[in-house]
């Protein structure tokens, strides 16, 4: 579950990364005076909290999943 959620958090922030400057990219032409800048301390908080809500999301339904007996799962499938 760790690895799938940093996968999805890094590639999703990748992409809006890249959406956000070929915005900048081709409004800059007609704007005069802006520029592209990344916002680290939102992004790292934002990249942390949906970290930890993946987590607890996932907490709860491994932990029920591992009270159960590998017999006992087999034998309902």
């Amino acid at each position: 579950a760790s690895f799938i959620a940093w996968l999805g958090i890094f590639r999703g922030g990748g992409l809006g990364t890249l959406l956000a400057f070929n915005l900048e990219t081709c409004s800059g032409e007609q704007v005069p005076g802006l520029r592209f800048s990344m916002p680290w301390f939102q992004i790292g908080l934002i990249v942390t909290l949906a970290y930890l809500f993946s987590l607890l999301a996932t907490f709860l339904p491994a932990r029920q999943a591992s009270r159960i007996y590998p017999a006992q799962a087999l034998r309902y499938e």
